[in-house]
This record gives C-alpha cells, sequence and structure tokens, in this order.
C-alpha cells in the first residue's frame, strides 16, 4: 500500500511503500523501483518521500534509517552522509530555505539546504518524539509531539544552527493548558 506520495512536477508523482517507489507521469505508470535499485538496505523501511519546492529534481526519502536523495529519471538513491542512523519520519518546509526533518525517537533535525543540525531537546526530553513542525505568522514554530505540544521562535532555531552555544526557549502546552490530551 502507498504510505507517502508528492508531487515532483506538473501531472509528475512519486508514490512510496515500505519497500518500493512507483513514479507516475501523466497517470501511467512511468518507473517502478525496488529499495534494493534506490540503495537501501533489507532491513529498511521507506517512511516518506518529499520534494522540495521549487527545487525540480531534489526528491527525499526518508526512511527507518537513513535519508535519501533520490534521482527520479535514474531510479537511483544516494544516502545523505554523515547522518546519524535515525527513524526518519517527516520533512517540513519551516522557511524558504530551511526544512524540519522529524525523527521517531531521535529528535528532530534542520536543514538548511547545506547543513544539516541535530536541535537540543526540551528539558525533559519529549521532543525526541516531534511529529511535525508549522511556521505561525508571528515567526514561532509549534511542534507537536507524543508529549504535548512546544513553540519555539524559527529565529532562536536559525541562532542554534549557526551557533551551537544558542539557547533555545520552548513553551510547553500539555493538559494544564486545557488540552484533552498530551498526544498530537
Amino acid at each position: 500500500g502507498i504510505i507517502s506520495i508528492c508531487q515532483l512536477q506538473g501531472n509528475d508523482f512519486a508514490a512510496v511503500s515500505t519497500s518500493e517507489l512507483i513514479h507516475i507521469k501523466n497517470d501511467k505508470l512511468k518507473k517502478y523501483c525496488h529499495k534494493s535499485k534506490l540503495g537501501i538496505a533489507d532491513d529498511e523501511y521507506i517512511n516518506y518521500v518529499y520534494q522540495t519546492p521549487g527545487q525540480v529534481g531534489k526528491v527525499y526519502i526518508l526512511t527507518s534509517k537513513n535519508v535519501y536523495i533520490f534521482d527520479h529519471e535514474f531510479c537511483r538513491g544516494k544516502r545523505i552522509p554523515n547522518l546519524k542512523t535515525a527513524d526518519y519520519r517527516i520533512i517540513m518546509r519551516l522557511t524558504k530555505n530551511l526544512y524540519f526533518f522529524g525523527t521517531y525517537g531521535q529528535g528532530y533535525y534542520l536543514h538548511d539546504g547545506v547543513n544539516w543540525t541535530a536541535m537540543p531537546l526540551d528539558n525533559k526530553g519529549f521532543l525526541k518524539f516531534a511529529h511535525t513542525a508549522l511556521v505561525d505568522t508571528q515567526n514561532h514554530v509549534w511542534f507537536s509531539s507524543n508529549n504535548g505540544l512546544f513553540r519555539a521562535r524559527i529565529q532562536d532555531l536559525i541562532n542554534y544552527t549557526k551557533d551551537h552555544h544558542y539557547e533555545i526557549f520552548y513553551y510547553y502546552y500539555d493538559r494544564t493548558s486545557g488540552f484533552a490530551t498530551n498526544e498530537f
């Protein structure tokens, strides 16, 4: 079954299951690629596929262990080096050039198109399970997690990517803030 799909360009799509990628163009199957052809190991499962807006051809495949750049014309994947092994689950665009990469249990990363930064967690470590991140009109980033909702200033996150000594203040919302649950 299909677990993730992204629009590559126009009527051109990439869809993934846990073990394959399907390239569909003009409502017709263009290519089928098993994960082994993409360079993804047998013990890895595909979780997500994402096309970066405005960067035709830059397609990310997230797996249970790594992040890959996918070349859909040649049906090849290339693992991004120097990233820690993690169960990568989602990508969200925060600004024009800044992306959130969420993992399951290993925290979150920010990527500016060149550099990858493992971000610091909140003081209780709840952001190890950050599910998604969205930016509001006040330049705050909202993170959903298994254990509550968090808010931080986007500029604080950007400052941390440049100077790893910069402290990020996470404002925490949970049941005491009026929510029916802590799980988001």
